[in-house]
């Protein structure tokens, strides 16, 4: 990749701290929510599912509108509102706790939908489209060692909350974490990350400022729907593993080793994203996806099919391997058939597609597992989805 300026060294930190944040409350600790509001207030898995879920559907749906902004506004500010949205969502999800039950049953939906709209302005969109306006060749190194963060965040935040909440109460370990993410976050971002000016700068072109793209054009071209249908199976698959791991394997391993267990995944998916940093400079991106793909749907079926402690440690280090790499793959496929110029709003509409995925998908486990008492089928579901995803991306020629 080269030697690095201090400006883009100081994005890829900015962009590792706040990937750190949004991942560590805003996917690994789905599981923590569950199983919070659930010893709380005792209510199903499958609703409990379906409102954590309700994060997922908001992400979607806010991304377009993100896509669409990242073009206009450029990634500073979007990047602000987004933390600030998910700082104040995941405060939000921690008075769901100390408020009584019918209460909380009336506002339940109102902070997880505020933390996934900030979800969707500070995490792959806001930091793919930052890197773009300062890498080109090494854009997936960068990726690799900046969303790392995300990786960071799942093996420190799930032991941190299950360790505040045990001292102080769930409501207080949420709130010292967001308020962690605001105060720490916001200045590096201020720094670091490029505004409008910047942006409309990147975009001129000797016969002048670069269009918009319109998504209609690039939903006519084969390449969109192949990235988006294998995108769409695997995260939908992936972030409804994320919901449900923690609870599956609290039954056997108890609430502070199941957060450990979600760690070793964040832990382990540190050493995917470098991996897959360093080889998409040698091998095509498409190779690396096939590769995550059946690599996470193995290890999903090793946590519910393994038989043993180890064998599901195995599994869920196989699955956390390739978590953030899956992450990375969406961004760099888009970036190699349809141009950097269209990643914003490209991704923005496979986000929503791939977090409605996420939302059916995850109410759907959340209901086989009240329904058949365990994880086993659900999961088995999740698996066959990598699956299919594999497929569907092995169809595309020369890759």
């Amino acid at each position: 990749m080269g030697a690095l300026t201090f400006r883009q060294t100081a994005l890829i930190v900015a962009c590792f701290v706040a990937a750190t944040f949004a991942w560590g409350l805003g996917f690994y600790s789905f599981g923590f929510y569950v199983s919070a509001l659930q010893k709380v207030h005792g209510w199903p898995t499958s609703v409990l599912a379906g409102t954590v879920a309700v994060h997922a559907l908001m992400t979607g749906a806010t991304g377009i509108v993100v896509g669409r902004s990242l073009n206009r506004l450029g990634p500073r500010l979007v990047f602000l509102l987004g933390i600030l949205a998910m700082a104040l969502g995941s405060y939000a999800i921690g008075l769901l706790t100390v408020l009584p039950a019918q209460l909380a049953a009336w506002l339940i939906l109102l902070p997880f939908a505020l933390a996934g709209a900030g979800f969707a302005a500070c995490s792959t969109s806001a930091i793919t489209a930052s890197l773009n306006l300062k890498f080109d060749k090494g854009l997936g190194l960068a990726m690799g060692v900046a969303l790392s963060g995300a990786s960071a965040g799942g093996a420190v935040m799930p032991p941190i909350l299950a360790w505040l909440s045990q001292g102080y109460g769930y409501h207080v370990a949420l709130a010292l974490v967001s308020a962690a993410m605001a105060l720490l976050v916001w200045p590096l971002v201020m720094l670091f990350v490029d505004g409008p000016a910047m942006v409309r700068a990147e975009g001129e072109t000797e016969a002048g400022p670069a269009e918009t793209p319109r998504i209609a054009t690039l939903m006519r071209q084969l390449a969109f729907w192949r990235i988006a249908i294998a995108a769409t199976l695997a995260m939908g698959a992936q972030v409804t593993l994320f919901m449900h791991l923690l609870p599956a394997l609290e039954p056997g391993l108890g609430l502070v080793n199941a957060s450990f267990a979600v760690s070793l995944a964040a832990t382990a998916a540190v050493a995917g994203r470098l991996i897959v940093g360093y080889l998409s400079i040698r091998m095509t991106v498409y190779r690396l996806a096939l590769a995550c793909y059946l690599t996470q749907g193995l290890g999903i079926a090793l946590i519910v099919l393994g038989g043993g402690v180890w064998l599901q440690y195995a599994g869920v280090a196989m699955a956390g391997l390739v978590v953030g790499a899956i992450v990375m793959v969406t961004p760099l496929m888009i970036n190699h058939d349809l141009g950097k110029a269209n990643f914003p709003i490209s991704y923005g509409w496979m986000a929503a597609m791939m977090q409605s995925a996420a939302f059916i998908t995850a109410i759907t486990v959340g209901w086989l597992r009240d329904d058949t008492g365990g994880y086993l089928t659900g999961f088995l579901l999740l698996s066959a989805m990598h699956l299919c995803a594999a497929v569907v991306i092995s169809l595309r020629r020369g890759s």
